[in-house]
């Protein structure tokens, strides 16, 4: 534990703490406006930590894993409604929707959606935070925009274009285990409520 009343540094241990990623900072909205580049939610400026378990979590935890098949499929089986539900987005060109691997049975955390551009992603998520529904930027993408990779020796090679795409137009909302058939059709409602508004 580290007691400060040092408001700098209680930031920068905020931030190394969580991989020194900006959101749980008080300072994001500055750091955000240097690099304007990437969406604040997302952005690490440098290398930090990943120590955030306690005793609780661990028996939490160690329960948890108890239900663990019942907990990936209530996932598996929001993720496909979300599926159905938003396919037809897909084929008015949209929102493309992310697909796997055939080979991979993932269980998501989060359901992602590619949107055609960054001002067509950020209207989206606005849209979705104003009806109260949490979202996220997708933590991938191109890693070496992210000030924290300026330490590290890197080379390219070629474009990232599509590291570049999901960096910018990429948004997820939470996928969770409780979620309801009504929670599901909320947001599914949401979701299609700002294209119908939307598009010309």
């Amino acid at each position: 534990m580290v007691v400060t009343n040092d408001e700098p540094l209680a930031n920068v241990l905020r931030a190394l703490r969580t991989n020194r990623w900006i959101r749980p900072t008080r300072s994001r909205h500055e750091a955000a406006t240097r690099h304007s580049g990437i969406d604040p939610q997302s952005l690490f400026v440098s290398a930090g930590f990943n120590f955030r378990p306690t005793e609780i979590n661990a028996a939490t935890g160690l329960e948890q894993l108890k239900r663990l098949d019942q907990l990936n499929d209530a996932r598996r089986t929001v993720a496909r409604h979300f599926d159905r539900e938003l396919e037809t987005l897909t084929h008015a060109g949209c929102l493309n929707l992310v697909r796997h691997d055939g080979r991979s049975v993932p269980a998501p955390l989060g359901y992602p959606v590619l949107c055609s551009s960054r001002d067509a992603r950020d209207s989206l998520r606005d849209h979705l935070e104003t009806a109260s529904i949490e979202t996220r930027p997708w933590l991938g993408g191109s890693i070496v925009r992210h000030p924290a990779f300026k330490a590290v020796e890197y080379r390219v090679n070629g474009e990232l274009h599509c590291a570049d795409h999901v960096t910018d137009c990429c948004l997820c909302w939470g996928i969770h285990p409780g979620m309801t058939s009504n929670d599901v059709r909320y947001v599914v409602e949401a979701v299609r409520r700002y294209f119908q508004s939307n598009t010309p």
